[in-house]
């Protein structure tokens, strides 16, 4: 029996080490084993956890077990691999690599609660999305397979995942002639698993927010409007009655009894009527105090504040809504910036997005002025700053990073300390910088459900075969390559199976020997495409629909339809201006049959000057041409090589340029 004295002495002991970092607990375990022993109590690691990790800051994943639930080895195990990563600030030297090069382009990837990878690739017709196990790849990589994996049939643009109820749903916004978005669900037969198909919503487009029930985008049914969607019951509810002509929306979010929108503008405000309880009123907007390069929402739960950043000149920065409806208050609070000395006149920063914590930004640096390297992510620790008052950055720039200048995605699970990169050429890559046991770190997290497939509920399965089409990237004709003649074709009978209430005189729809179509076909290699600088630049969203034509002095001239918005063209003045958003189709129609000059109801004219995603396109196409001209590196070979069915204009030798460094 232990003495009173021994008791008290260990009781010491721990208080002493509960003060010491935990390296030194570590130490101290090599002393003898009874100090061992007390190393290896739950009390002292749980109490080093809430001084180590909690009260300083270090982010923990949000989908983490109880505590109080958990072993004292896992407890340990736990504060372990959160300061590790923590000292070594995620430092590239040491960082683990897989590589998942994929036979199609990469067009969507998404860690789920750090134990399963989704991956959607993605080719000129069709994807394939397929889910790994991240504890696998990690531990085997040379064997690892995927669990599961479906085809579509429509290349998938972007997507969203939530765990409802500890379920696994994925929303994806496929994109093709007749674009749709799509919720997924897992489930298995005697064990094995299956994608299974919940709901469709065709005509839905530009996936925006998946919460609960409900699904945001920002165009539906031809219209850039922002609308709800429940997934569950099929309803549809538009936000407001009309376009916006300054922009389509950015970002939704939906927050308390409430939903935020973000135009190039502006942030809105929809409050829930209660009296309605599936009806959102447009409460109030407030303008934003910069120009919108990209934005991201992030809330941890309905508790936690609204807080969304945007990149635009000169830098990144991160707002914080004040939103009070009783006393009809709305503001933003600027909490953080990052605006690098080496700003040109337009930002060399964009497509920001947060971490699973909330407490780490993302984001893409483009390369310098007169500087020919590859794009880095750069990741940085909010609300956290070291004595001269930056926040600690992280930059990974390993030349084995897929190339992010074209089409990149990537998702990024700080707390568990893994990221992955893909990009339009297929490449894919997953990074580990914690070195940590998968295995271990699979059972500090909350489990996702695989639920058996009940045939009642009548979910149809995915299908499991192959369907193969040209690869390239998910665009609004879905091209990166020139367009052939059966697709010049089917892209003519598109636009002109838009009903018109007439067509007026001098008028016609005879693309065919028009001069201008070319310039709406999508392919963001060409330099003036309008029909993508429209939408990733203007950010007027939804699919151009040329309407009707006519021969001038100055070239053609256009009017065509964008979200359900009119725009006139003219091919010597190369930018599209905005007509009269209080003018219907057939008022204009009749206007100019009766002799108007159509050009009398523009109101804006589109600039594609000022906006950080034309500087990021230019760079883009440095890049292209910079490593097929010098480096002599075709990665559209690379992709073909692995089996890809690559378009043969893309496998063509690059002309060489006389000076292959010119500007665009």
């Amino acid at each position: 029996m232990r003495s009173l004295a021994n008791i008290l002495v260990d009781d010491v002991t721990l208080l002493i080490m509960r003060e010491l970092c935990v390296k030194d607990v570590l130490k101290m375990r090599c002393t003898c084993r009874h100090i061992a022993q007390l190393t290896k109590t739950k009390q002292l690691w749980c109490q080093l956890y809430r001084r180590v990790v909690a009260e300083q800051g270090i982010p923990v994943f949000p989908y983490m077990r109880p505590l109080d639930i958990l072993s004292p080895s896992l407890v340990e195990a736990l504060v372990v691999h959160m300061v590790r990563l923590d000292e070594k600030t995620m430092s590239q030297k040491g960082a683990r690599l897989v590589p998942l090069h994929q036979p199609r382009s990469v067009t969507w990837i998404r860690l789920v609660r750090g134990q399963w990878l989704l991956v959607a690739s993605s080719d000129l017709n069709t994807s394939v999305i397929s889910l790994w196990s991240l504890s696998s790849l990690l531990s085997s990589p040379e064997s690892s397979k995927p669990i599961v994996e479906a085809y579509l049939d429509a290349p998938v643009a972007y997507g969203m995942v939530q765990c409802y109820n500890d379920e696994l749903f994925v929303a994806l916004y496929l994109r093709g002639t007749n674009s749709f978005i799509d919720v997924l669900t897992i489930r298995h037969i005697d064990l094995r698993p299956f994608f299974c198909h919940s709901a469709r919503f065709t005509g839905a487009s530009h996936l925006r927010f998946f919460d609960g029930d409900w699904i945001g985008c920002a165009v539906y049914d031809g219209y850039s409007i922002p609308h709800i969607l429940n997934w569950k019951t099929g309803d549809v509810e538009r936000l407001c009655p009309l376009p916006d002509p300054r922009g389509g929306c950015l970002a939704m979010a939906r927050w308390h009894n409430c939903i935020a929108t973000i135009t190039p503008k502006t942030l809105e405000i929809y409050l829930l009527n209660h009296d309605e309880q599936s009806h959102y009123a447009f409460w109030r907007a407030v303008d934003l105090p910069r120009g919108v390069g990209s934005v991201s929402f992030f809330s941890e739960d309905s508790n936690s504040p609204l807080r969304f950043c945007l990149s635009g000149y000169p830098g990144i920065f991160l707002y914080q809504v004040n939103c009070d409806p009783l006393d009809d208050q709305l503001s933003l609070m600027l909490l953080w910036s990052y605006c690098p000395e080496f700003a040109s006149p337009r930002p060399l920063i964009t497509f920001p997005s947060f971490g699973v914590t909330g407490q780490t930004l993302s984001w893409l640096s483009t390369p310098r002025h007169n500087r020919y390297q590859y794009c880095s992510f750069v990741a940085a620790r909010l609300f956290h700053s070291d004595s001269e008052g930056l926040p600690p950055l992280f930059e990974l720039d390993d030349p084995n990073l897929p190339a992010q200048y074209l089409f990149g995605v990537r998702d990024f699970d700080e707390a568990r300390g893994v990221a992955v990169f893909g990009n339009g050429f297929g490449e894919l890559v997953l990074y580990d910088f914690s070195h940590s046991d998968p295995y271990i770190i699979e059972k500090l997290s909350l489990p996702v459900a695989l639920l058996p497939y009940v045939p009642e509920e009548q979910l149809p399965v995915l299908p499991m075969h192959a369907i193969t089409s040209f690869a390239s990237p998910p665009f609004p004709y879905c091209r990166f390559q020139d367009t052939d003649e059966a697709e010049r074709m089917s892209l003519f009978e598109f636009w002109r199976s838009y009903t018109l209430p007439r067509i007026p005189i001098g008028w016609d729809t005879d693309w065919e020997n028009s001069s201008v179509w070319h310039c709406f076909t999508g392919n963001p290699q060409s330099h003036r495409d309008h029909a993508w600088l429209h939408e990733n630049v203007a950010f007027f969203l939804g699919q151009p629909i040329l309407l009707i034509r006519r021969d001038t002095d100055w070239g053609d001239e256009v009017v065509f339809m964008a979200g359900g918005l009119l725009f006139m063209f003219l091919e010597e003045t190369g930018c599209p201006c905005l007509l009269d958003p209080s003018v219907s189709l057939g008022d204009l129609l009749a206007a100019v049959d009766a002799g108007s000059d159509p050009w009398e109801f523009t109101v804006t004219k589109s600039s594609y000057d000022d906006f950080a995603l034309q500087e990021y396109r230019l760079r883009t196409m440095y890049m292209y041409e910079w490593e097929r001209v010098i480096l002599k590196r075709n990665r559209w070979q690379e992709l073909h090589d692995r089996g890809g069915n690559v378009h043969p204009a893309l496998l063509e030798p690059f002309p060489e340029p006389s000076n292959p460094f010119r500007k665009w």
